[in-house]
């Protein structure tokens, strides 16, 4: 399979032949999984990405029409790229600390988990009314801005900023918590 060419393999992966999906696999993987690093500096989900990918490709493979496999398949990442992107709710300091109260070690833990959880629920209550309602369809409804902005009759940079505004304020919560824990 080494001499045969990205677009033969395709019509053979169709037929559901592994020993050609694991070629064109073993061509693309490094590449992919060093763009999706590029874009996400996040070593387990540039993997899962690049995984994604390949995934998909094989689920769909008696479906899906490629006429340049190198560009499908970039393509096809950036598209898993820009989904994993839009899944995440907050910055990444966010994320990794509420990770640390996903599964309390101790009652101490779980008290700072029930704790962080009341001040952000604050925090997002505390917000300036359009702000929160803004934060809420995003976060909570997963409306694109786009969306937002319609439904509000607003334009997308005034849902953009009040997203912003939103995310700096529970980042502060969040920060500040994390200051105490760590003094406490």
């Amino acid at each position: 399979m080494k001499n045969v060419s990205d677009e033969a393999l395709i019509p053979l992966i169709a037929s559901s032949n592994s020993v050609a999906f694991k070629e064109l696999f073993n061509r693309y993987w490094d590449r992919l999984y060093r763009r999706a690093f590029g874009i996400l500096r996040d070593e387990a989900a540039a993997a899962d990405l690049t995984q994604n990918v390949f995934m998909d490709l094989w689920e769909r493979r008696g479906t899906v029409f490629i006429e340049n496999v190198s560009a499908y398949l970039f393509q096809a990442l950036r598209y898993q790229a820009a989904k994993h992107i839009d899944r995440m709710k907050f910055p990444q300091e966010t994320l990794e600390v509420l990770k640390e109260y996903a599964v309390p070690d101790s009652i101490e833990e779980e008290l700072y988990g029930k704790e962080l959880e009341l001040r952000l629920g604050a925090s997002i209550e505390a917000l300036p009314e359009r702000c929160k309602e803004i934060f809420k369809m995003s976060r909570e409804q997963h409306l694109s801005t786009r969306q937002i902005a319609e439904k509000l009759n607003l334009s997308e940079h005034t849902v953009e900023t009040q997203i912003k505004r939103a995310l700096k304020k529970l980042k502060a919560t969040v920060s500040l918590l994390w200051a105490l824990l760590h003094v406490i």
